[in-house]
């Protein structure tokens, strides 16, 4: 194998690799901006190939396969970008984009070849992509990953602006239209798309792992059940911020179902999760910014209310105890409702979460006492039922 063969054929054996992996990742984990990645490295491994071997008879056909795939990668690119970050991608300013950009490698291809002028029109399109790519990352940056992304289709912008100095910088004579000659422009851009590819790769593999990590996590706090926090989820976040505002109001909230093993055993443990389900549903639909609402053992919860009065609790919950009253649960009779009992703590100067949890359940006992299907507020030393 000569060397000019053996430079040729690095990058589509690296990017093919890199396509088998995400594949594979992607088989098992179908996450949509996966998907995009996995087709953007399968034809970029097909386009560099062709760059190779120059498979087509015509030469302005290779020429002109191979600027539509280097397009397509990088909007699939884009894309993956935009929607792994939760962002519109811009249908119509990529539509515009490509659209001159075609325009442009045909008239440059069939009607006035000029490589110069073809390389440039390239190069500036894929930028202009990226900056739009960019420019819709910024505003969803919340973790580190996405930093990530942001700076990988930085370097893109780089990359191709670097394409169009180099060429200036190391045109020489043997540069002609229709050809693949390794000279010295040709063999330091194909390097440096090498890099570009494992920094691609790597970028993503980086933000995969990261949010498989937050997926975890969010599962290892999260009651399936419910939707909401689990016992260690509503622990950990009411602690966060507790010991963050140690002096700050806040009032504690916990709720149990009333009757609950009378629901389970009269119609059935289906029927009961459906309660436990739809009630922990009520509690974070109506739950206030800031609220932490969690799912802390069978048919109890607990709502944490930062900075808020037993006034407002008390209106809180008295809206979930209303809603209560109109919302049939699927699998019970039409006219079953269930109620809940709340118990609600005001927290003084310096309590910790046990103190407000302690509180709480008492004034939960006491509302339970007082005949069930009402509140219980505990304020220091005073307690009032209704």
């Amino acid at each position: 194998m000569n060397s000019k063969l053996f430079i040729s054929l690095v990058n589509p054996m690296m990017v093919g690799v890199f396509t088998c992996m995400f594949a594979c990742i992607w088989l098992r984990i179908r996450k949509p901006y996966l998907g995009y990645v996995t087709a953007a490295s399968g034809i970029a491994t097909v386009m560099f190939l062709v760059q190779s071997f120059w498979p087509f008879k015509d030469p302005q056909t290779n020429v002109v396969f191979l600027n539509v795939a280097l397009l397509t990668v990088i909007i699939l690119l884009s894309n993956a970008a935009l929607v792994r970050a939760g962002q519109t991608v811009p249908t119509i300013p990529l539509l515009v984009i490509s659209a001159g950009f075609l325009t442009a490698v045909m008239w440059f291809v069939y009607v006035r070849p000029s490589l110069p002028v073809r390389v440039h029109v390239a190069n500036m399109a894929m930028v202009a992509i990226m900056a739009f790519t960019i420019r819709g990352l910024l505003p969803a940056r919340r973790s580190p990953t996405d930093n990530i992304l942001i700076g990988v289709s930085s370097m893109c912008v780089f990359y191709f602006a670097w394409r169009s100095i180099s060429f200036f910088l190391f045109e020489t004579e043997g540069l002609q239209f229709g050809t693949f000659t390794i000279d010295v422009y040709w063999t330091m851009n194909l390097l440096i798309t090498l890099v570009m590819a494992v920094v691609l790769a790597i970028g993503y593999i980086v933000v995969l792992a990261h949010d498989l990590y937050d997926e975890i996590r969010k599962e290892s706090r999260t009651d399936q059940l419910s939707g909401i926090l689990n016992r260690r989820g509503f622990e950990k976040a009411a602690l966060s911020w507790l010991e963050e505002n140690p002096e700050a109001p806040a009032t504690l909230a916990i709720a149990d179902i009333d009757h609950f093993k009378k629901v389970n055993d009269t119609y059935g443990h289906a029927a009961g999760d459906r309660a436990i389900s739809r009630f922990g549903q009520l509690l974070a639909q109506h739950a206030g910014e800031g609220y932490v609402v969690g799912r802390i053992g069978g048919e109890e919860f607990a709502v944490l209310i930062p900075g808020g009065s037993a006034q407002e609790a008390r209106a809180y919950v008295d809206t979930i105890r209303q809603r209560l009253c109109k919302q049939p649960i699927p699998g019970m009779p039409q006219d079953f409702r269930f109620t809940a009992s709340f118990g609600l703590r005001s927290r003084s100067s310096m309590e910790t979460l046990s103190d407000m949890l302690r509180g709480a359940d008492r004034a939960l006992y006491s509302a339970k006492a007082d005949g069930r299907d009402t509140v219980s507020v505990e304020l220091g030393a005073v307690k009032v039922i209704g």
